[in-house]
């Protein structure tokens, strides 16, 4: 009996010890499934907190966009130019247009420039005033239901009416493309003629004005040529001999003359066969020329 009680107390003192290492386990099992609760909560509110700070700045660029787009659709049509460009010419009929009477300023000038300046800011895309207008003009000449899609934009533009165009298709053989050229041939059938005709006339005037020229020339060859040959005569007769003339070039290397060039030549001559020294006269010569080209001008 006297042996039994320590190992009973040594027992009981192993039982405490084992509870109060069960208990230091509990605990810190506790505490760190807290601090992973914290960490998690804390997790969770940093990015609740960035996807508010996106949302809000989205938010603020979307704004930002929409406020520096004043023209939505044109802005739309302007990335879907490659599908054609009557959706273009809807926009800025919708977008670019004030009612009014014809002729009165309704400021609609001011919302096309104002659209150009916007399209060429975003997209890089500069579209002329001019296209601006027509495409305007179009759409509202031509509105839906009333295009053919066998012409083109300019073949409508054109054509000027629906009605027009319409007669221009009735008229036109099977087959036959309806470009531009086509249905403004169609629009003024005189128009070709017409053309033809000046040309023609201007062909005309440019051999007349050729022809002219030449007589000129020959005349001017002919007189030259009696010019020298008086001037040869009276040297003989004088007792003089005659200064020789510079050869004439070949028509390969002879230079052209312009018609003040050869009536100086002429001059030359005549003065020479009257006995005057060229060196002498030739400022006078010079003023000879330059009054003549005056009255000439």
């Amino acid at each position: 009996m006297t042996t039994k009680k320590p190992q009973l107390i040594s027992i009981a003192a192993g039982l405490d010890s084992a509870t109060e290492q069960a208990g230091s386990l509990a605990g810190s099992s506790e505490a760190a499934i807290a601090t992973d609760s914290l960490a998690n909560e804390s997790i969770g509110a940093d990015t609740s907190h960035k996807r508010g700070t996106n949302a809000r700045s989205k938010k603020a660029a979307s704004k930002k966009t929409t406020a520096a787009i004043k023209f939505p659709r044109c802005d739309a049509a302007v990335r879907n130019l490659a599908g054609g460009e009557w959706e273009l010419a809807d926009a800025i009929l919708a977008e670019c247009s004030e009612t009014g009477e014809d002729g009165v300023r309704n400021e609609s000038y001011a919302k096309m420039e104002t659209m150009r300046e916007e399209i060429a800011k975003n997209h890089g895309v500069d579209l002329s005033f001019e296209r601006i207008r027509k495409l305007r003009k179009v759409a509202s000449a031509f509105p839906r239901g009333r295009r053919r899609p066998g012409v083109s934009v300019e073949g409508h533009l054109e054509a000027g009416t629906p009605e027009a165009l319409d007669g221009f298709i009735n008229s036109a053989s099977k087959g036959t493309p309806l470009t531009r050229a086509y249905i403004r041939r169609l629009k003024y059938p005189a128009e070709k003629a017409e053309q033809d005709q000046q040309k023609a006339e201007r062909h005309r005037q440019v051999e007349d004005q050729r022809a002219a020229m030449q007589n000129v020339c020959r005349q001017l060859e002919r007189e030259n040529e009696q010019l020298r040959l008086r001037y040869t005569d009276l040297c003989r007769t004088t007792g003089k001999e005659p200064e020789p003339f510079s050869p004439p070039l070949s028509p390969e290397e002879e230079p052209a003359l312009t018609v003040a060039e050869d009536l100086e030549q002429g001059l030359r001559g005549l003065l020479l066969s009257r006995g005057f020294d060229p060196a002498v006269l030739k400022q006078a010569i010079a003023n000879f020329v330059k009054a003549v080209l005056a009255q000439g001008q």
